[in-house]
């Protein structure tokens, strides 16, 4: 299911999702949605040099969609990932004579293919426009649920945070909008053949827009009070907004922001609340800096606060996050190629606790797996996302490498503690399954990718500027370069074997049960002749039995037997090592403890 908004997400004020549509002129609305689509691709026939998709738009009736999938995916792959597309580039010169945005020819090619079979990659996929480009988008805790009394349909509203970034003439906006979602069942998608929905049920809705100074590099609510946002802005500073405390719209264009954070002295991208402590926030800068504030330490009541705690690192920090079971643990990374953990009890001048060389070019985000607090990602300039065991940096546990550029941001997902996305200066989204390691492959989807790589999101045709995986549902918000914010739901699970442990029993501290060891992965090994004594290799309950093995956007059936992968051996070793990882025997999980 595909939803294109085209206008500006603050137009169309009036909007109301519960409001009655006129049947007719819904049916025509629709029916034209559907003459343009079918324009579309027929012109998209003639003009396209790429071929393999078009033996589907000339099948008569209503083929089986999982037909569909198979057919088309290994050309959509071909096209999409391996970019095998030949096109006639446009050379600057001309592009600015046209007056047009400098978009890669190659790059609106493969959009075009990208959006013609998109409704046999995603459950729902929204395509926003907005009025300026933003570099920062999170999903808010807020969600509910609804039923248009008209027509019985569900649609759920959902804040997304996002900021703007604008020319000299004009003014920015840190912006809290409502999404309007369509709730859709499977039985709903398998009964249905896809293409480009009503929009009055997927539309982007401006909730409060607050005056801000400057380009906002980034916005992050506080978890503990999601009415609270800070702000990392081009001017160097750092804001606090209460938005419950501003109107809708700005009643003046006087800056008025709840607290200003004054030490830096160059713009940054670092900032992270304290997942335990509400009142405490890191911020790193371009300037090799890291400051800890306490929002709450104003005793002379003044708007500007100086920070508790200030060091200096030895290259700009790109990114910094607080550990989530340890309250007084920070990690950064930035352009030294180096991750560094620090403590802020330390009294005085800080001194990173320990760190280590973690890539070969400048590392852009990490970030700690909420489900075990030993493992950690980064995402660097070499194309490639590292995991590492936090005791242990010196050996990386796997490198996920399928980036042709750097990688701009690593993000673990809510749902499972084996999954995880990464977004790259490549425009592209990818959705990694820790458990898909050294999975049997055919030669055909080992061209493709590594089997680990279980979805890519190809439909932005510039730089992904940051995404943010929704909290409850499996929906992904994304901003790029170009102004665009989507909204998608792969057509894959991508939650993990296990059901996912509860976030707010993490930050309540409660380390008792499952929390206390929590489960990195559920890994099934392969029986060998030799194993580590303390491996427990499951026997297969059901060996006559099919799985599915990865497949970027779509399915490909193996036998049981050849799906039941095998560990990395890397990660096998760093196990087995000496002041490696220990497991605690609970059925198939791996419980990690400290040596």
């Amino acid at each position: 299911m595909e939803i294109d908004n085209k206008s500006d997400s603050s137009s169309d004020s009036d909007y109301d999702p519960d409001k009655p549509v006129d049947s007719d002129d819904e049916q025509n609305d629709e029916e034209s949605s559907m003459d343009e689509s079918d324009d579309e691709e027929e012109d998209e026939e003639d003009d396209d040099d790429c071929d393999g998709d078009d033996e589907s738009d000339d099948q008569d009736g209503n083929p089986d969609r999982s037909e569909l999938k198979s057919t088309l995916m290994s050309n959509v792959i071909d096209q999409i990932i391996d970019g095998d597309c030949k096109v006639e580039l446009k050379d600057e010169q001309q592009q600015q004579d046209d007056d047009m945005p400098m978009i890669d020819e190659f790059d609106l090619e493969r959009y075009r293919i990208w959006k013609k079979n998109c409704q046999f990659l995603y459950d729902l996929i929204i395509t926003n426009r907005l009025e300026w480009p933003s570099m920062t988008v999170q999903w808010c805790h807020s969600k509910q649920t609804k039923t248009n009394p008209y027509n019985n349909r569900e649609y759920s509203t959902d804040k997304l945070l996002y900021g703007t970034q604008v020319d000299e003439n004009n003014q920015n906006h840190l912006i809290v909008a409502t999404q309007y979602t369509p709730v859709i069942d499977r039985n709903q998608i398998a009964a249905c053949e896809g293409g480009i929905s009503h929009t009055k049920y997927a539309k982007l809705e401006n909730y409060v827009r607050i005056e801000h100074d400057g380009d906002i590099n980034r916005a992050r609510y506080n978890p503990q009070n999601s009415f609270i946002i800070a702000t990392a802005s081009s001017t160097a500073k750092n804001y606090i907004f209460d938005y419950s405390k501003h109107p809708s719209e700005p009643s003046s264009k006087e800056f008025k922001p709840d607290l200003i954070l004054d030490h830096h002295q160059q713009e940054g991208y670092g900032l992270c609340w304290n997942t335990r402590k509400s009142n405490i926030l890191a911020t790193g800068s371009q300037d090799e800096k890291i400051c800890i504030w306490d929002i709450n330490s104003n005793p002379t009541k003044s708007k500007t606060l100086t920070p508790v705690q200030s060091f200096k690192t030895n290259g700009q920090v790109n990114d910094i996050k607080w550990h989530y079971y340890h309250e007084s643990y920070l990690g950064s990374v930035g352009s030294d190629k180096m991750l560094k953990f620090w403590d802020s009890r330390m009294n005085g001048e800080m001194k990173a606790a320990f760190c280590s060389r973690v890539h070969n070019q400048g590392v852009n985000s990490l970030s700690f797996n909420q489900f075990c607090e030993y493992v950690i990602l980064t995402g660097s300039d070499d194309h490639t996302v590292g995991l590492f065991d936090i005791r242990n940096l010196k050996h990386r546990l796997h490198s996920f490498d399928a980036h042709r550029d750097e990688v701009l941001d690593v993000n673990w997902s809510p749902y499972g503690e084996t999954v995880f996305a990464s977004s790259s200066r490549d425009k592209r989204l990818i959705i990694w399954d820790m458990t898909k390691i050294n999975s049997p492959q055919s030669i055909s989807a080992a061209q493709e990718g590594p089997p680990e790589m279980i979805f890519i999101h190809g439909g932005h045709t510039n730089v992904i500027q940051d995404f943010s995986w929704h909290p409850n549902n499996q929906l992904i918000a994304s901003v790029s370069a170009n102004n665009e914010l989507h909204v998608f739901k792969p057509s894959i699970d991508i939650k993990s074997s296990e059901e996912p442990l509860q976030q707010a029993a993490i930050q309540s501290g409660d380390r008792s049960g499952s929390i206390k060891s929590p489960a990195i992965s559920t890994f099934q090994f392969q029986p060998q002749p030799v194993q580590p004594a303390f491996i427990h290799v499951p026997q297969p309950q059901q060996p006559n039995t099919v799985v599915q093995a990865g497949l970027v956007g779509g399915t490909r059936i193996l036998p049981a037997s050849e799906a039941i992968y095998e560990q990395q051996r890397e990660i096998v070793s760093a196990i087995a090592a000496p002041g490696g990882l220990k497991k605690k025997r609970s059925a198939n999980i791996f419980r990690f403890d400290l040596p």
